[in-house]
């Protein structure tokens, strides 16, 4: 499951319409509303072209496309092995 509410807001910020960012990254409008509409996942090559074409920073992909995965930003030093 995607956060497709923050896809489709970053996509309006950042492009002014769906339609346009759909012709910018050249995945058709219908497969774009599909994935906008939790109807679909996108594929690898979709995937990639969102990211390209939003410049997505490695937290935002991780908040759109992981959303149920904990963000790990490093080791867990809390927990040490003495």
């Amino acid at each position: 499951m995607i956060d497709v509410v923050l896809l489709r807001t970053l996509i309006v910020q950042r492009h002014k319409s769906v339609r346009r960012f759909s012709e910018v990254c050249q995945i058709s409008d219908r497969q774009l509303c599909k994935i906008l509409s939790g109807q679909v996942l996108p594929s690898l090559a979709s995937l990639q072209l969102i990211t390209h074409h939003l410049c997505l920073s490695q937290h935002e992909f991780h908040q759109i496309f992981l959303p149920h995965i904990p963000l790990r930003m490093g080791p867990d030093l809390s927990k040490s092995n003495v």
